[in-house]
C-alpha cells in the first residue's frame, strides 16, 4: 500500500505561531516589573562618568601620558587627523581628499545622468 505524504498549507500553522509567540512574550518580564529610571542628561552637573580620571594609568606612570579630557563646545581642527602624528594616517587622508570628487564634479554627474 502506498501511503501519500498530506503537507498541511503553512497559513495553518502561522496562526497558532504567532500565538504561541504571543503567549510567551507576555511572560518574560514577570510580575514584579518595574519601569527603570530615565538615565540623566548629560550637563556640567551631571558628567557622562562620575568617578573621576586616574592621575596616571594603571601600567604605570609614562611621560606620554596625558589623561583624556572632553571639552563641550570647543572647536575641533579641519586637519583633526594630524593630531595623532601618524605619517601613514597622514598619508591616506590627503590621498583620499586628492581622488575625491568635488561638489562641482558631483553636480556635473548629475546633470550628465538626466
Amino acid at each position: 500500500m502506498i501511503y501519500a505524504i498530506v503537507r498541511r498549507p503553512p497559513w495553518r500553522a502561522t496562526p497558532l505561531c504567532v500565538a504561541v509567540g504571543l503567549a510567551l512574550s507576555a511572560c518574560a518580564v514577570g510580575p514584579d516589573f518595574h519601569t527603570p529610571d530615565a538615565p540623566r542628561v548629560a550637563d556640567a552637573s551631571h558628567p557622562y562618568t562620575s568617578a573621576p580620571l586616574p592621575a596616571m594609568p594603571v601600567s604605570g606612570a609614562s611621560p606620554a601620558y596625558v589623561p583624556q579630557r572632553i571639552v563641550d563646545g570647543q572647536d575641533i581642527s579641519a586637519t583633526w587627523w594630524e593630531a595623532f602624528q601618524s605619517p601613514a594616517l597622514n598619508a591616506l587622508v590627503q590621498s583620499a581628499l586628492q581622488h575625491s570628487p568635488t561638489v562641482v564634479a558631483a553636480q556635473a554627474t548629475l546633470r550628465q545622468a538626466e
